[in-house]
């Protein structure tokens, strides 16, 4: 199977913006980030992948706390999460479980910023497509 090689690049979005209880408005925090930053999100319901799961890894930049102190935390310095679906992934939803599994590891650090999602190769086996979180400051 082939997988894009970034995913949502134009997206403009915070994961200082807390967790969202439910998707109605999550999406429409989102979407009115985006406008504010003239970026229009119309595909919210189009797929995103055609795969039921995707592995998401990122840096925590928190873990690196005050480097002057030498308070890095390197066991929560790099973090994996696992989005799952009944089908597809569709875009929406996507973001939704991103956003929310992200958020608590980020709210405080200051690359919190999402910039894109990059391909991180083929899977082995039976493993799901994973895809590096590039964070800004």
């Amino acid at each position: 199977m082939s997988y894009p090689k970034t995913l949502v690049p134009e997206l403009y979005w915070s994961f200082s913006n807390g967790v969202f209880d439910d998707v109605e408005t999550f999406q429409s925090e989102l979407l009115d980030y985006n406008e504010d930053n003239e970026v229009y999100v119309s595909a919210w319901n189009d797929t995103l992948l055609e795969s039921k799961e995707v592995i998401v890894q990122f840096i925590n930049y928190a873990a690196f706390g005050n480097l002057d102190d030498d308070e890095f935390d390197e066991d929560n310095s790099d973090i994996e999460i696992l989005i799952e679906a009944n089908g597809n992934l569709k875009i929406g939803e996507f973001l939704f479980a991103l956003n929310n599994l992200v958020t608590p590891h980020l709210e405080d650090a200051d690359h919190h910023f999402f910039e894109r999602l990059l391909f991180a190769g083929d899977p082995e086996g039976s493993e799901p497509p994973r895809y590096f979180l590039d964070l800004g400051s």
